[in-house]
C-alpha cells in the first residue's frame, strides 16, 4: 500500500494526488449506478482540507492511526434501499477493507438516535490499476460514505451548528438527537412506501403483459407502464412524458395525456390498445423523419395516436389541452399524413 501522509507538511504535497482520487471515484460511480439504474440523489467528492487534517492529527497525537479518508466521496441515496443497492455495487467494483469499513448505525445503542451513516474504506482493483489512467491510484485508500437524503440532512446540519459554536449545550443536543429518531422513523416509512409502489409498479405490468387490461384504469402510473411495456426497445423515444425537471403547472407528468385519451372517449387500457393501427411504429417512426423531430417521449406516442386515428376530434382535444393552433394542427396532419402514404406504398 501506498504510504499514508501523516504530518501536514507530507499531506500538503500528496493532496492534489488525493483530490484527483476522489473525482475519479466519484466518476466512476456516477457512470456506474447511472448505467444500472440505481437511484441515487447525488454524489460528492472532496480531499480532505488542511486544517481538517491538522485537526484531527492533533486529535490523534501519541496514538498510532492512519486516516484513510483524505480523498472522501459521499453518494446519497433517496431510502436505505437504495443504500444497499449502492454498497452492493461498490463492493462489486472495488476493493473493500472490512476491517477499516463502518455501518455507523451499529454503533448507536438500541436506545440511541444519531449519525447513520455505512462507511466503506476501499482501493481500486488491479483491473483497473492496470491501466495508464488509474495506474496512479495503486495503493491510495478513499472512504466512500453512503447514507439516505434525511440522513444526509441531519448529518449536515448537527455538523454545521456543533463547528460553527463549537459544541452546543445537553439540551439542544439532545432535540437534535430527537430529530434523528423522528427522520429514522420517516425513513423506515418511505422504505414501506417504496415498496408499495414497486409492488404496484410490478402489477402493472404483469397485467399488461398477461393482456388483463380490462383491470387497469386509465391514470399517469398505468398509462406509463403500458407504453414502456408496449414500446421499449421497438422505438426510440425517451423514458419520460418531457423534461425531468417539475413541471412548472404542477401537474402530475402524464396528467394531460391521460386527460387528452379521455376526452376522446377511452376509458381504459383495453380500449387504448384497441385502437392503436397495427403499423404505428412504422408510420409515426416515419412521422419523425419527415418533420425532423429527432427522439419522442411517451407524450409524443399519444400526441401520434390522436392525430392518425381520431383528426377531426384530435384538433379539438389538442388544442384545448396543447394549445395548437388551427394552422399548427393542419400542418402536424399533413406531416402524419405523408409518413402515412409512404408506409402504405412501401
Amino acid at each position: 500500500m501506498v504510504k499514508i501522509p501523516t504530518t501536514v507538511e507530507s499531506y500538503r504535497k500528496k493532496r492534489s494526488e488525493y483530490e484527483d482520487l476522489a473525482e475519479h471515484v466519484e466518476d466512476i460511480l456516477f457512470e456506474i449506478l447511472t448505467l444500472e439504474k440505481i437511484n441515487f440523489a447525488f454524489t460528492e467528492s472532496r480531499a480532505k482540507k488542511i486544517d481538517s487534517f491538522q485537526s484531527k492529527i492533533k486529535k490523534l497525537d501519541g496514538i498510532h492511526k492512519e486516516l484513510f479518508d483524505l480523498a472522501g466521496i459521499r453518494i446519497v441515496g433517496y431510502v436505505r434501499y437504495d443504500v444497499e443497492n449502492i454498497v452492493k455495487t461498490v463492493r462489486e467494483n472495488f476493493d473493500v477493507d472490512e476491517s477499516k469499513s463502518k455501518d455507523k448505525a451499529t454503533e448507536l445503542k438500541p436506545n440511541q438516535f444519531g449519525y447513520r451513516a455505512i462507511h466503506l474504506v476501499c482501493t481500486m482493483p488491479s483491473t483497473r490499476t492496470i491501466l495508464p489512467e488509474y495506474e496512479k491510484f495503486k495503493g491510495m485508500y478513499f472512504e466512500i460514505q453512503i447514507k439516505t437524503i434525511l440522513e444526509h440532512g441531519w448529518a449536515q446540519i448537527e455538523h454545521d451548528r456543533n463547528y460553527k459554536y463549537k459544541g452546543l449545550p445537553d439540551d439542544i443536543q439532545h432535540d437534535f438527537y430527537l430529530v434523528a429518531g423522528i427522520l429514522e422513523s420517516a425513513d423506515n416509512q418511505f422504505e414501506s412506501i417504496t415498496k408499495r409502489i414497486e409492488s404496484f409498479d410490478q402489477s402493472v405490468k404483469q397485467k399488461t403483459d398477461e393482456g388483463k387490461l380490462e383491470e387497469l384504469e386509465l391514470n399517469p402510473a398505468t398509462l406509463k407502464r403500458y407504453l414502456v411495456n408496449r414500446f421499449e426497445n421497438k422505438m426510440p423515444f425517451e423514458p419520460l412524458y418531457g423534461s425531468d425537471e417539475d413541471p412548472e403547472d404542477g401537474k402530475i407528468p402524464g396528467e394531460g395525456e391521460v386527460q387528452e385519451l379521455l376526452d376522446v372517449g377511452l376509458k381504459n387500457l383495453k380500449e387504448l390498445d384497441s385502437v392503436f393501427p397495427e403499423n404505428f411504429i412504422e408510420i409515426e417512426t416515419e412521422y419523425r423523419k419527415i418533420a425532423d423531430r429527432g427522439t419522442g417521449n411517451l407524450s409524443s406516442i399519444i400526441f401520434a395516436l390522436l392525430y392518425l386515428v381520431y383528426e377531426d376530434k384530435a384538433e379539438q382535444v389538442l388544442s384545448k389541452s396543447r394549445g395548437l393552433t388551427t394552422k399548427q394542427y393542419e400542418d402536424f396532419l399533413s406531416d402524419f399524413k405523408k409518413a402515412k402514404n409512404y408506409h402504405n406504398e412501401n
